[in-house]
Parts: C-alpha cells; sequence; structure tokens
C-alpha cells in the first residue's frame, strides 16, 4: 500500500563548484545530438500516487490493438509495435501492446495507456543509441494478468541506451521501472511502483526503480518510487546508479524513495553526484537508506530525511 508522503518543494540555492541553482529549467530541445542538460536544479513538487500518469477517461481514447488499426510509420504484429519512420508521436491512444523503437529520431507520447500483452521483453523498447523517448502524461505498465517472458526477467518497462524524458508518468508491472545506459536524460515527477517481483535464486528478479549503467548528466527529479520492502532476494534499490563508464553530475533531487537493500546506491564509476532534499522510507528489512561504494564521489549531499524525518548524513564509503 503506498505511503502518505507530504509534497515537497526545493526552494534554496546550493552553492558547488558550478552554482546548481533551484530554478525552473526549459523542456530541452529534442535532437538526435546528446545535449548537455545543464546546470541548474528544477523547481518541482513529489507527486502522490495517482496524481501522474493518463488520469483522463480511457474510452476516449484511440485504441491501437493490431494492424488494422497501426498508425502510419508502425507495423504491428504480435503484441508489438515497431517504428518504421525516424519519428513517431502518440497522442491520445491506448495502445494493448509493446514498443520497439529502433529509429534515429524521436518517439514521443503525451496523454495515452502503452499497457503490454506479452510477445515482447519491455513495454517500451528503444533501441538506437541516436534515439530520443520523450514522454509524459502518461501510464506505461504490464499487466499483472499477463504472462510473463520465461525467468530470469529482467527488463524495464522502459528501457534502452537512448536520451529519455520521462515526466509525470505513472509505471509499473515490471521488474525494473526504467533502466537507462546513455545519459543526457531527465526523469521528473513519475510514479513507479508494484514491480514485478519474481522467482528464486538465481532465476530472480533484481528490482530497481530506476536503473542507470552508463552516461553523465542524468536528472532524477521529484519521483514518487516505492519497492515492496525488501525480501532478501528480488529488491535491489528505488535508484540504482550501477558500476558503468562515464556516469558523471548525476541530480537526484526531491524524491521519494522506499524499498531495496539500500534505498539509493552510487557504484563505483558515478562522479560529482549531486543530492538534495529526498525522502527515504521505511528500510523493511533492508540494510540502510543509502550506500555509497568506494570510488564513488558526491559533491552536494544536503537536505535528505530518513523516515522518521530525522536527517540523513551521507554515508561513507562501504
Amino acid at each position: 500500500m503506498a505511503l502518505a508522503v507530504a509534497p515537497i518543494a526545493i526552494t534554496a540555492v546550493y552553492q558547488r563548484s558550478d552554482d546548481y541553482v533551484a530554478t525552473g529549467l526549459p523542456s530541452p530541445s529534442l535532437t538526435s545530438e546528446a545535449p548537455s542538460i545543464g546546470s541548474e536544479i528544477p523547481a518541482g513538487v513529489l507527486p502522490q500516487p495517482g496524481e501522474v500518469g493518463f488520469l483522463g477517461d480511457a474510452s476516449m481514447l484511440r485504441v491501437i490493438d493490431g494492424p488494422e488499426n497501426a498508425p502510419e510509420g508502425t507495423q504491428f504484429s504480435t503484441g508489438v509495435l515497431v517504428t518504421v519512420d525516424a519519428n513517431l508521436t502518440l497522442d491520445g491512444v491506448h495502445l494493448k501492446g509493446s514498443i520497439d523503437y529502433g529509429q534515429a529520431g524521436t518517439l514521443t507520447i503525451r496523454n495515452s495507456i502503452i499497457e503490454a500483452v506479452g510477445g515482447f521483453h519491455t513495454v517500451i523498447n528503444v533501441s538506437n543509441p541516436r534515439g530520443i523517448i520523450d514522454i509524459s502524461d502518461s501510464t506505461v505498465t504490464w499487466p499483472e494478468s499477463v504472462p510473463t517472458p520465461q525467468p530470469p526477467w529482467g527488463s524495464g518497462a522502459i528501457n534502452g541506451d537512448a536520451r529519455m524524458i520521462v515526466v509525470r508518468c505513472d509505471i509499473s508491472g515490471t521488474p525494473d521501472g526504467i533502466q537507462q545506459g546513455s545519459g543526457n536524460s531527465r526523469f521528473e515527477e513519475n510514479y513507479i511502483h508494484d514491480l514485478a517481483i519474481l522467482g528464486e535464486p538465481p532465476n530472480n528478479t533484481h528490482n530497481d526503480g530506476m536503473q542507470f549503467y552508463l552516461g553523465p548528466n542524468i536528472q532524477v527529479l521529484y519521483n514518487y518510487i516505492e519497492l515492496d520492502g525488501y525480501n532478501g532476494v528480488n529488491q535491489n534499490a528505488a535508484v540504482f546508479f550501477g558500476e558503468g563508464d562515464g556516469i558523471a553530475a548525476p541530480v537526484i533531487v526531491g524524491n521519494y524513495l522506499s524499498g531495496g537493500g539500500y534505498q539509493l546506491r552510487l557504484e563505483a564509476g558515478v562522479t560529482d553526484a549531486t543530492v538534495i532534499g529526498n525522502q527515504f522510507g521505511p528500510i523493511a528489512g533492508g540494510f540502510s537508506e543509502a550506500s555509497i561504494s568506494p570510488g564513488a564521489t558526491v559533491v552536494v549531499w544536503a537536505g535528505n530525511v530518513t523516515a522518521s524525518g530525522a536527517n540523513l548524513t551521507q554515508p561513507e564509503p562501504g
């Protein structure tokens, strides 16, 4: 069950060598080039469960569920919408199937429901590192009633090595919420919950709300991420930065992080992280709220609190 967490807003100025400031951040220009996110921390408010994702009348959405109603520039087969054209926009649709986007353009999704029906390993897959996914105000889900791939299954609902901008989305049903491996991305005001907890070692899930394994300039801002505690087998972390090359200057601000052995994990190879104003949930069987491995570096750690509201000091590497 979701916990009631008071919304927070980050309004202070946090000084560091290049002056991270809590101000508005304009939507980045969407091009095939990897842009610089910049050094601003946008002000924002933590969403509550049910406040993001598609919130309209689902019966009014245009249904896509087979070749006969697939949009121009796509092909639909065995429960998967495969892109053919470089750019694709889905606005106001209920896609009963997954998306496989392998182009070097932009996949734009607005005000929609993307609902897996099986036959693929994830809900949205972006396989071209020059591609971009720009998705907001949408629900991305693998329903519990849909059969899962054979174990081990470790996919994120949104998965790939392309640049991502994911804002105000409701994400559920897969082992990981988001998996991303190229950096230069922003994840803001999303609700990630009810991940698939499956299997026993060695064929078991290792759940992460968000998992990053490569690339600079990743912003994780005002997301509500809720794993179901820690059972000693399945859940890893609400936010996990792995031992990838070049994970430089990630920004983790204003999130609610709950569940996993550690709710926030920064592994070796993560450099110059900024961690500000995050609320951590109950440890619930885990080891601690946060873990920083030897070799990872943090330039700002401020305003982070435990489930009891106590100040959370920066962990020692270990």
